[in-house]
């Protein structure tokens, strides 16, 4: 008896340990997606929300976590110059803990803000300059 309590608490256990590693490798790959499109979004002087989510659509479909979404990011991005920010967000399913707990998916949201440098938008001036970039919305 006290074996059976004590094999599915660690079934448990290692449940929440794989599905926290996931949590965290498709943030990580969000992140990284939005980071790079924002980047670019502001790099080319296409600030718009077509822009960035064909740049983050294409830098996140090759990833593993792209594959285990319930469904498809929602991107949302707003422009107040000098600044350019994006938010996406989805929902990773889980697999061990929501047979146990319950829990059936995990929410993924990620934050990227990219800002033009002082002067960048001068008329005849051909560079874009990015001053920042802020990541994380963990």
């Amino acid at each position: 008896m006290l074996f059976a309590i004590a094999a599915v608490v660690l079934l448990f256990l290692v449940g929440a340990a794989v599905e926290v590693w996931r949590w965290n490798a498709g943030q990580a790959s969000m992140q990284a997606a939005l980071d790079r499109s924002v980047l670019l979004a502001v790099q080319n002087n296409r600030m718009t929300d077509e822009y960035a989510n064909a740049i983050f659509r294409t830098g996140f479909a090759g990833t593993v976590a792209a594959s285990s979404l319930e469904a498809a990011p929602i991107l949302s991005c707003e422009q107040e110059l000098p600044a350019f920010s994006c938010s996406a967000s989805a929902s990773l399913p889980t697999a061990l803990i929501g047979t146990i707990a319950g829990i059936r998916s995990l929410p993924l949201k990620v934050v990227a803000t990219a800002g033009l440098a002082a002067g960048a938008l001068q008329p005849g001036r051909l560079q874009v300059a990015v001053s920042e970039v802020r990541g994380g919305g963990r």
